[in-house]
């Protein structure tokens, strides 16, 4: 990430193009062959810098379809389409069903810029209903 916008890097290139490479933006930020410092820099974009959030495992979310939720608990979920989904075993860019121990087989897997790649299938259950609380975070209702 530079100046709000997201990168990408090709193979093990010093050099990243703006992650809306492919819709025509030709912003690139060129590293030192240390990679230590920023050897060229094009910033002008032709569009706005994307809204992003962050994961635990510090990958940048930038479809607008995602939204991450807090429940009383302390966890953090994706939810898309009122279903929710956690990462399991620090895969980067895979979450799976909260329900998954219920046997639900969707998942969702990322791109490299945070955009949905693999979206899920179908759930074998309907959406958990949540509230949100003043403080922001969210909770269960049961049924």
């Amino acid at each position: 990430m530079f100046n709000q916008y997201t990168f990408s890097q090709n193979h093990n290139s010093p050099t990243y193009y703006c992650s809306k490479k492919l819709s025509g933006c030709q912003a690139i930020v060129k590293l030192t062959k240390e990679r230590d410092a920023i050897k060229e820099a094009i910033t002008i974009h032709n569009h706005e810098p994307p809204k992003y959030m962050k994961t635990a495992s510090d990958l940048l979310i930038t479809d607008p379809r995602v939204k991450f939720i807090e429940t009383v608990r302390g966890a953090r979920l994706m939810m898309l389409n009122g279903f929710t989904f956690s990462q399991k075993n620090h895969k980067k860019r895979w979450f799976y069903c909260s329900r998954k121990t219920n046997k639900c087989k969707s998942r969702i897997r990322l791109n490299d810029d945070g955009t949905i790649m693999c979206a899920p299938v179908g759930h074998n259950h309907p959406p958990p209903v949540f509230k949100e609380m003043s403080d922001g975070r969210f909770y269960k209702v049961k049924k």
